[in-house]
């Protein structure tokens, strides 16, 4: 699990040298940015890919919504950190999706979401370190 987690902190550095804005100063990109909708998929790929063989239930799910629910449900997070995990994923979603229908791109103030990003971006450490 030690190299899957190297490789996933690599993989995940190199999109966001890719895919974030040079200058991304005083933005949140709901996706990209460090504490945002990615970062909690990849957290999820990473537990499904490294604990499924031993808690098959982990790779029912394709969503990531149920997916949280069973690593709470098998004791792997928290159940309290998977709320909170599962509620900045679906406000995330839901602010991308408006802003989609207006025809902007998923990119917000850097003040709003303060609480989500810190919660997620606290879980990342925990898991996958810095």
């Amino acid at each position: 699990r030690s190299q899957l987690a190297d490789d996933v902190r690599s993989m995940r550095a190199r999109m966001r040298e890719h895919l974030l804005p040079a200058d991304g100063a005083g933005v949140f990109d709901l996706k990209q940015s460090p504490g945002g909708i990615v970062d909690i998929e990849f957290m999820v790929q990473f537990m499904v890919l490294g604990w499924a063989h031993e808690n098959s239930g982990l790779a029912r799910w394709s969503d990531n919504i149920r997916i949280l629910e069973a690593l709470a449900a098998v004791g792997l997070f928290a159940s309290d950190k998977t709320a909170g995990l599962m509620a900045a994923y679906t406000e995330y979603r839901a602010c991308a999706h408006r802003l989609a229908l207006q025809h902007e791109k998923g990119i917000v103030p850097e003040d709003q979401f303060e609480a989500q990003r810190r919660l997620v971006v606290a879980a990342w450490a925990r898991l996958l370190g810095h």
